[in-house]
């Protein structure tokens, strides 16, 4: 059969009209009756599923049902969740130590603590060191000999970073606004850059470490080779998990995409514990 004659038989099989009568079992008199193709109910089911869809999208976008979805929180509710655990913290703590401060009146009152006995509240909270489980003595051992081994120890106080044959890398592409200043507690430079601007590392590591605070957005800390740790302040996107390892130069987050001011990146360069001005090893 030529392949015409088959599309011909095709079309004319989908678009070939059935009647639907529903007849009144008693009377035998019309109901209804529809006359309808293969292809108009397809047509129409399509339409139908197609209006149900739109339907259910624009009811989860236009509804709070999208803050369910996995990863759609938005950053000010996040901040705003953040900081109501933050206050239910400061309110448990306080709440605690409201309880143990009734508890020492109501006991003086009493007359079961002497007024010359009275410890304050805060060291309550504290283990009492008594209650601590006795050292034994191959633990004893250990201290006093280590204690003997790092008394006379210098290498501790000034570590020497191995800063030959390392190339470190830029994070970011910005401007150096806020230099480090250890003796005001600035451990690191602050860099104005655009927004959305790509955040790399300056050298190979591993990502050990990945949180949210309200005033620092996404923090991550990376653990490089001879000691070396970066910690990245500001982030609006973290690209990396924690375990990750990274080659050096590699993107790892993005700054903030909307915003009223212009996003800064805080950087910090640490060398076993000891905190480095980045701006000596890294051009900016």
């Amino acid at each position: 059969m030529p392949r015409n004659k088959k599309n011909n038989n095709f079309w004319q099989k989908i678009r070939f009209k059935y009647k639907l009568i529903l007849l009144n079992e008693n009377t035998l008199e019309d109901i209804f009756s529809l006359r309808i193709s293969q292809l108009t109910a397809f047509l129409a089911g399509f339409l139908l599923i197609g209006a149900g869809v739109f339907f259910v999208v624009l009811l989860i976008l236009l509804t709070p049902l999208r803050n369910y979805l996995p990863g759609y929180l938005n950053s000010e509710l996040r901040t705003e969740l953040v900081g109501t655990r933050m206050r239910l913290d400061s309110l448990t703590e306080q709440n605690l130590r409201r309880t143990i401060y009734l508890e020492n009146i109501r006991s003086i009152l009493k007359g079961e603590v002497k007024n010359d006995s009275i410890i304050p509240m805060d060291s309550l909270i504290i283990i009492p060191a008594d209650s601590l489980p006795l050292r034994s003595e191959r633990e004893l051992q250990y201290v006093n000999r280590f204690e003997e081994d790092e008394k006379y120890n210098l290498t501790i106080l000034a570590p020497t970073p191995p800063a030959e044959g390392v190339i470190f890398y830029s994070p970011v592409k910005g401007v150096v606004v806020e230099r480090f200043d250890a003796t005001r507690d600035i451990f690191g430079v602050e860099l104005l850059c655009a927004k959305n601007a790509a955040v790399a590392t300056p050298l190979e590591g591993t990502v050990i470490f990945i949180g949210y605070t309200i005033h620092d957005g996404y923090v991550m800390q990376i653990q490089h080779n001879d000691g070396y740790i970066s910690i990245f302040k500001n982030l609006s996107t973290p690209m990396r998990k924690e375990n990750h390892k990274v080659e050096a130069g590699t993107l790892i987050g993005l700054m903030a995409k909307d915003s009223q001011k212009q996003p800064r990146l805080h950087y910090e360069l640490w060398y076993k514990g000891v905190a480095l001005d980045p701006m000596v090893y890294i051009n900016f």
